[in-house]
């Protein structure tokens, strides 16, 4: 809730990239502090359900 806080507020303003690397070998530019970003970087996907059905 508190990081919802600070998106609508206009305080969590962050345009740092990081490159990680994908469990198939292909590089990608993330924003870490992104909900998105966060779960590439933890785990090399974001929706586990959609990478398994392909």
């Amino acid at each position: 809730m508190w990081q919802r806080i600070q998106r609508f507020a206009g305080n969590h303003i962050n345009n740092n990239f990081e490159e990680v690397i994908l469990p198939w070998k292909v590089k990608i530019r993330i924003r870490p502090d992104d909900e998105i970003g966060r779960a590439i970087s933890m785990t090399g996907v974001y929706d586990l359900i959609v990478t398994e059905s392909y």
